[in-house]
């Protein structure tokens, strides 16, 4: 008797060829179909990584807003709160760019264990995303904030941003003051007085008391008598509130007149006017030490991300074979980056082939992403090279629409040890010429 697992399997669909013969694609076709799919998983990793950063960050500026950073007890629970989010943030990104590798060497047909390690399993030097305990990089952040909520009223920045509040007459909060004359005189259609609409409204009701007598109190008589009497209490103070009402607006008008007689009919009226008080000033202060805290965590955030994905992707290279992959390229996505350009540095990095030993260099926000360069049957397979061609454009753009020599000599890079993550990239032309000056990425430390 046969076993059932020798039996020959049934016939489908995928068993037939997918075209007729004659008409199968050529080999380029088959090189730019794989081309296609590679582009597509390697804008799919970067944009997810891009969402897992932009979640996280989402979450830590709702820890923050919430913790109390002004006590040890409040910064070590944020610091601890804010590490277990950045942790899963770095797994996900892990995983991520652990998939995209397995993806696109299913392509080419490349052999590699899709299955991603472990923390334990990954070598110590790219376990993790920084140098220093993610606890204790976080609570910088509740420093930062304490540091900024301790400026005082004379500090320049804060100078600064209460002239521009008090230039566009503005206070950062509402001032009893400043609520519409309209939304006090006129009812919401503004065809009527408040004070007519009012009586209205409190003769429809019927002008008795919202829990109503009791049952020993109701009778006619007495009924009537406390509505006559609620009438009466009403026409007064309608009209004490009509008399308040047309007593300021003959105010407002003789001030009116009186300064257009001092001055004359050609002055013109003079500028309003407004000084930020005492409390609001230190709520100018309060929203600045929030909004750098902020920032602070943004950019630490996307810098742990793209350390971790960098990490791992270098441990994924290590268990390809060489002969099968050469090393890999930067590949730029500037549609993912809220200007919709990538920076000078990424895009002149992107003419580089970085070595499989090589670690990526990595900046704060950066949107890049990375391809294998591929050895397939003796030729060389580099899908990042082409999928960066089309975006030349943007670096032309960067240099000022121009391909004159000094212009893209301007746009130079180097490579640094950042303390904290590594390879990292900065500025390094000349400045010498032109406005731009040296940037680096600033040291969380």
């Amino acid at each position: 008797m046969i076993p059932a697992n020798q039996l020959p399997p049934k016939k489908s669909v995928y068993d037939l060829p997918s075209v007729l013969p004659g008409m199968e694609p050529t080999p380029e076709q088959i090189e730019q179909a794989s081309l296609a799919q590679i582009a597509g998983i390697v804008l799919a990793v970067a944009n997810a990584k891009t969402a897992i950063s932009a979640t996280a960050t989402m979450h830590l500026v709702a820890l923050l807003r919430a913790a109390n950073l002004l006590t040890e007890a409040g910064v070590a629970a944020f610091a601890k709160a804010a590490a277990a989010v950045v942790r899963a943030a770095v797994r996900q990104s892990q995983e991520v760019t652990w998939s995209g590798v397995a993806a696109r060497t299913q392509i080419v047909g490349v052999r590699f264990d899709g299955t991603i390690p472990k923390e334990r399993d990954i070598p110590e030097d790219l376990r993790f995303s920084r140098g220093s305990d993610l606890e204790v990089a976080y609570a910088r952040v509740a420093r930062e904030y304490k540091k900024n909520l301790e400026r005082k009223p004379d500090d320049p920045i804060i100078r600064e941003l209460v002239a521009q509040y008090e230039d566009e007459l503005i206070t950062p909060i509402p001032r009893p003051d400043n609520i519409s004359s309209d939304a006090v005189e006129r009812v919401a259609d503004g065809t009527e007085e408040w004070v007519e609409a009012f009586r209205k409204a409190s003769e429809a009701e019927g002008g008795t008391d919202s829990e109503g007598p009791s049952d020993y109190e109701i009778s006619t008589n007495s009924l009537r008598e406390r509505r006559a009497i609620a009438k009466a209490e009403r026409e007064a103070e309608l009209q004490k509130l009509a008399s308040e009402v047309s007593d300021a607006r003959r105010e407002s008008k003789s001030k009116t007149a009186s300064s257009a007689e001092g001055s004359g009919d050609t002055a013109e009226p003079e500028e309003p006017t407004l000084t930020l008080t005492d409390s609001e000033v230190s709520v100018v202060i309060e929203r600045y030490a929030e909004q750098k805290a902020e920032e602070l965590v943004e950019r630490m955030v996307s810098q742990d991300v793209a350390g971790s994905s960098r990490n791992i992707y270098k441990h994924a290279l290590d268990q390809i074979s060489a002969k099968d992959v050469i090393g890999f390229r930067r590949v730029v996505h500037p549609e993912l980056s809220q200007s919709g350009r990538s920076c000078g540095l990424c895009i002149v990095a992107s003419t580089m082939e970085y070595k499989r030993g090589d670690l990526l260099p990595i900046h704060s926000g950066c949107n890049c992403e990375t391809c294998e360069i591929y050895s397939v049957n003796g030729e060389i397979f580099d899908p990042g090279g082409q999928i960066n061609f089309e975006d030349l454009e943007v670096f032309y753009r960067e240099a000022g629409n121009t391909t004159h020599g000094w212009s893209l000599k301007r746009q130079k890079y180097k490579v640094v040890d950042h303390p904290e993550y590594g390879p990292t990239l900065v500025n390094d032309h000349p400045n010498k010429r032109g406005n731009i000056k040296k940037e680096s990425v600033p040291f969380n430390g």
